[in-house]
């Protein structure tokens, strides 16, 4: 059993969160929108922006429900806190592969690490296996073999009651590793944009800007890393000159409406200063969930096992 079990699982990591401080309190000014309004507190990055036990799977013993936490999560942001450094201290020298992957799967990590959509996940996973087990049993008279369990209760007794939170666990892992788009990502064109606005960049629980698919020709990534820094990975090898060029007040105000207006609970800035902008535009963005109704349609039929049926 590990000697710490972390009970606090961050969705935005505090090396995420470190740019932003200032002063000699080590802290950021955090500004969390609770009960339909947005306060703002000074706070150190290890105290804000995560939820206890977000990513542990329940039914387990505590050290193994620890599991994504300690073996997946926790390295993925060590590896990422060492490639935001490298980011944004300019540096050129050629990207190690095993620091670009840690990088990707961090932006990766940013779509679906969050309460709201592991939430979702882990819901839908359990929707899935409550309907395939379902049909399961319906026939399972017909299905059974000479050599089953002469009921249905028998022949489930081995699986794991946590079966599905398992399952849930394993995908969120899956799909942040991002076998798929993973490659997508790295074909793109990094760069690093230092806007010198009159005012700084905030950061948010939703801070990745997508605003198209990652095969459009037109599509991009872009992401606030510092007040002063903006991530861009576009497909368009001149995008990043066209941005550098952009107003930098407009830009970084732009940035700042969309981060601010698909945030859940948090958006984080140096200090309080764009307060007002925050309350104003807090979540009036959202993003559209990760699992549409429609697919979560066709996987339920396909659980059902409706889909291909003559």
């Amino acid at each position: 059993m590990p000697d710490y079990i972390p009970e606090k699982h961050h969705f935005i990591p505090a090396f995420a969160q470190r740019p932003w401080v200032t002063g000699n309190d080590g802290k950021v000014c955090e500004m969390r929108r609770m009960n339909g309004k947005v306060f703002h507190r000074r706070a150190h990055p290890n105290a804000s922006g995560y939820k206890r036990r977000l990513y542990s799977t329940e039914g387990i013993p505590d050290d193994q429900a620890q599991h994504l936490e300690l073996n997946f999560f926790s390295p993925l942001d060590q590896k990422a806190d060492l490639a935001l450094k490298r980011i944004l201290a300019m540096d050129p020298a050629p990207w190690p592969i095993e620091q670009q992957h840690a990088w990707i799967r961090y932006l990766m990590s940013l779509m679906y690490r969050g309460p709201d959509t592991v939430a979702l996940i882990k819901e839908h996973s359990a929707i899935m296996w409550r309907e395939a087990l379902a049909v399961l049993e319906a026939d399972y008279d017909e299905r059974r073999r000479p050599t089953d369990p002469l009921d249905f209760s028998g022949y489930l007794e081995p699986t794991h009651p946590a079966a599905p939170q398992i399952g849930a666990s394993n995908f969120l892992a899956t799909i942040i590793n991002g076998d798929r788009v993973g490659p997508d990502i790295a074909k793109m064109n990094w760069s690093v944009i230092r806007p010198a606005a009159e005012v700084e960049l905030l950061l948010s629980d939703k801070p990745l800007i997508r605003p198209f698919g990652l095969g459009d020709p037109d599509g991009f990534i872009m992401t606030p890393i510092a007040p002063d820094a903006i991530f861009l990975a576009p497909n368009d090898p001149e995008a990043g000159r066209r941005v550098s060029a952009m107003n930098p007040n407009w830009l970084v105000n732009e940035i700042n409406l969309a981060v601010v207006g698909q945030a859940v609970e948090y958006v984080w800035g140096s200090d309080h200063s764009q307060i007002g902008l925050v309350r104003k535009h807090f979540g009036t963005s959202p993003l559209p969930p990760v699992i549409t109704e429609e697919q979560r349609a066709h996987a339920v039929a396909a659980a059902r096992g409706e889909i291909g049926r003559q």
